[in-house]
């Protein structure tokens, strides 16, 4: 795991996935992001695919494959929007 310290305003880039994170608020000891992704790259917070995966039966169960990230609302399909 790579450990980084952000302040408000600052980028975390992850070239490969042509995604941006952004740091763009902290209070109350907590963190809101902003995630900047192509269209075919989606996003869901970590809680929503645990969830998801105990809801299913085994041989159902959601993959974590190359395009699901980590964080949205339920999820998100990426947008270049936070450029």
């Amino acid at each position: 795991m790579l450990i980084l310290s952000r302040r408000q305003g600052e980028r975390i880039v992850v070239p490969e996935y042509q995604l941006t994170v952004t740091v763009l608020d902290i209070s109350r000891g907590r963190v809101r992001v902003g995630i900047s992704a192509p269209s075919n790259v989606i996003v869901h917070r970590a809680e929503i695919i645990e969830r998801d995966r105990s809801d299913h039966r085994p041989d159902d169960r959601l993959p974590l494959g190359r395009t699901e990230i980590g964080k949205g609302h339920d999820s998100y399909r990426g947008t270049s929007n936070l450029e």
